[in-house]
């Protein structure tokens, strides 16, 4: 939960995932050749696919518990700042 270590792993995941998005489309094409390797092929590019699922899903997470850690700050401001009084109610107008 630790918002350090979340986004160092959104990080890395991402730059593996570029790394890998990149090799796959150039230095390791004839290796993953989708007719004469068809599991190599699918195996390498469902590892990619589950990164960028990765990615989304933490990048979401983090989205979520800054939203909190915020609805929460501004709680605890106007309980410390704003006192909670209710008002009174105004006398009638004179007639």
């Amino acid at each position: 939960r630790d918002q350090r270590s979340r986004r160092t792993t959104m990080t890395i995941a991402t730059i593996v995932t570029v790394l890998m998005l990149g090799a796959g489309l150039t230095v390791l094409r004839s290796w993953l050749e989708p007719h004469e390797h068809p599991w190599r092929f699918i195996i390498y590019w469902l590892v990619c696919a589950w990164n960028t699922i990765l990615i989304f899903l933490l990048a979401l997470l983090d989205l979520l518990v800054v939203r909190a850690e915020a609805r929460a700050a501004r709680r605890a401001l106007r309980q410390n700042f704003v006192p909670e009084t209710t008002p009174e109610p105004a006398p009638p107008p004179d007639s």
